[in-house]
């Protein structure tokens, strides 16, 4: 189980962004069509100017220099969910969401 996570503060513009991007998601009517609408914004949205400042953000809650929040021992690189997408797409772009994690521990 991950401990309460002190997290640290997004802009009200990342935030704004992050609650449209599941809105995206909420609208559909299905879970199926939920989760499959969370992986196609996941995978286009990524990498853009609001997850640039999410990593700086994650960064900062690592217990040393970039060291993944499970192992702390490896090179944090990725996003982790916590509550996985595919299971819990309505908590995809939920900030509450996000750990940063290496490779490893966030394999399939």
């Amino acid at each position: 189980m991950i401990p309460n996570i002190q997290r640290e503060p997004l802009s009200s513009r990342t935030l704004s962004t992050l609650k449209g991007y599941q809105s995206e998601i909420d609208e559909k009517k299905t879970y199926a069509d939920q989760i499959v609408e969370a992986n196609r914004l996941w995978n286009s949205r990524k990498r853009n100017v609001c997850f640039r400042e999410i990593k700086s953000a994650l960064t900062d809650m690592c217990s040393g220099a970039k060291r993944c929040c499970y192992c702390e021992d490896s090179l944090a690189d990725e996003i982790e969910l916590i509550w996985p997408m595919h299971f819990y797409p309505e908590k995809t772009f939920l900030w509450e969401n996000y750990l940063y994690v290496c490779g490893p521990c966030n394999g399939p």
